[in-house]
């Protein structure tokens, strides 16, 4: 609403000293001053979009990414990448020491599984917006960009990580598939062996494309968007 207010404010001084400043207006400094202040007041508001609510204004502040530098994507893929496979790990060696029948494991597995996607995932997506990055941050716009914050509900971070989850298990599972098929290795995925390479394969597709479409992604009611530390 202030930005709103602003530029009605800007334009209407504007349009009132626009013909007395294209006039030459009275020659004192102070008056010479103050039509250049509006003069680029206006400038300003309309390379924005001739002062159109606060939305276009704010994209042109926030505008969203077309490519991510290799830095950025890099902190990012870091940021959330760590935490999941260090919980990988740890219960894939709790895993390995437990004495239950195969079915059992395979149930809790599943369970497991679900627990971590809805708890412990969007609470990952929840502190990779929180944090500063060397260089930058991560704002949320809401509102059509009314709305600017740097914290996800607990709704948002889910449509986030189910984002993340579908896509990357989408590709992880295409080795996992010819593995099964072609090898006859359908336990690729288990023990050590398969915790390194699911998590040096979830890096890269992460870093190479994950991120990017994390942030390209127009979600229902926010966005995200990448913001320069000044």
């Amino acid at each position: 609403m202030r930005v709103r207010a602003l530029s009605h404010a800007v334009t209407h001084q504007h349009g009132r000293l626009q013909p007395f400043c294209n006039a030459g207006g009275p020659k004192s400094p102070f008056f010479r001053r103050r039509c250049a202040v509006h003069a680029a007041g206006a400038r300003l508001a309309v390379s924005c979009g001739q002062m159109e609510p606060t939305a276009q204004t704010v994209s042109c502040v926030y505008p969203r990414p077309e490519r991510l530098s290799p830095a950025v994507r890099l902190q990012l893929t870091w940021a959330v990448s760590w935490p999941c496979i260090a919980l990988d790990l740890a219960y894939r060696l709790v895993e390995s020491q437990s004495t239950l029948p195969k079915q059992e494991i395979q149930f809790i597995d599943v369970v497991f599984g679900i627990l971590a996607f809805f708890l412990f995932s969007t609470w990952v997506v929840r502190r990779a917006v929180q944090l500063d990055y060397n260089g930058f941050h991560v704002v949320v716009l809401r509102a059509g960009g009314a709305e600017v914050g740097r914290t996800l509900t607990y709704r948002e971070s889910l449509a986030v990580a189910w984002l993340i989850s579908w896509r990357a298990g989408l590709i992880m599972a295409i080795p996992a598939v010819i593995a099964g098929v072609l090898l006859q290795r359908p336990d690729i995925d288990d023990g050590l062996f398969g915790w390194l390479w699911t998590s040096a394969f979830q890096l890269l597709i992460f870093h190479a494309w994950l991120m990017e479409a994390m942030l390209r992604k127009a979600y229902l009611g926010f966005d995200l968007r990448i913001a320069a530390d000044q």
